[in-house]
């Protein structure tokens, strides 16, 4: 018991805060709801298209309290338990990082937008949420957090009592979990294979970096390439090139 709560402890306070924060927000919603009848108003699909811009407007707020909470946290756990030696990257590893973010996340994506014009399986491109939210929230700060959190220091517990592989595996389930559609659990569990390999080798600089070239690529995917069948296919193929290019290249 003590093995387990030592692994998802700080896992599980922090989607229980998650949570706290998401209950918050909609009282405060409610609260400022210009509504008389809240009661007939609540579930109508007026309510959840108010509350969705809500959130989509102010998801941000809730971002940064998160991460003015926990970080601090994660921080102190990880460098407590981790005495992390200095790592040198140089220019051309920056770039074959980055280039390794972008050509995964575009690979996805594009597979992804090549299925979704033969059947749909994800309306996830809708471009509904708030551009800034997505900066602030999904390309700067989220990746942070959750490198801390699941490579610095779930990642780093789980070998304490486990092989590495299971330890990997282990790590990308948890990952996983903290997504809420099916297609983010399938991203998360594949790029936590990745993210590691990269934290091997270059410890949290190295995948903080990753992920956020990965996140913001998928933002600039849905945004300019998604609807356009063609330029889909072509990134299919480029970043599949790049892929293996960048992965050669951080592996020497």
């Amino acid at each position: 018991m003590k093995k387990l709560f030592d692994v998802i402890g700080l896992p599980l306070l922090f989607a229980v805060s998650q949570f706290f924060l998401t209950i918050i927000a909609t009282i405060i919603f409610l609260l400022t709801s210009n509504q008389t009848n809240l009661e007939t108003w609540i579930g109508t699909e007026d309510y959840i298209n108010s509350l969705a811009r809500f959130f989509s407007n102010y998801s941000v707020i809730i971002v940064i309290v998160s991460f003015l909470i926990f970080f601090p946290i994660f921080y102190r756990k990880y460098h407590r338990e981790r005495k992390e030696e200095k790592k040198y990257i140089s220019i051309f590893n920056y770039l074959f990082l980055i280039v390794l973010g972008i050509s995964f996340s575009l690979l996805y994506n594009a597979i992804l937008g090549s299925l979704n014009s033969i059947f749909p399986v994800t309306n996830s491109f809708d471009g509904t949420r708030n551009l800034f939210s997505i900066m602030i929230s999904t390309v700067l700060l989220g990746p942070i957090l959750e490198e801390y959190l699941f490579r610095g220091i779930v990642y780093h517990r789980l070998k304490k009592y486990y092989p590495v592989m299971k330890s990997l595996l282990l790590t990308g389930l948890l990952f996983a979990l903290s997504h809420t559609d099916i297609l983010g659990i399938l991203y998360a569990f594949i790029f936590n294979f990745i993210l590691i390999f990269v934290y091997e080798k270059y410890h949290l600089k190295g995948s903080i970096l990753v992920h956020m070239s990965a996140n913001l690529a998928s933002l600039l995917f849905t945004i300019f390439i998604y609807e356009n069948f063609w330029l889909t296919e072509l990134t299919l193929i480029i970043s599949s090139l790049l892929l293996i290019g960048s992965y050669l290249g951080i592996k020497q």
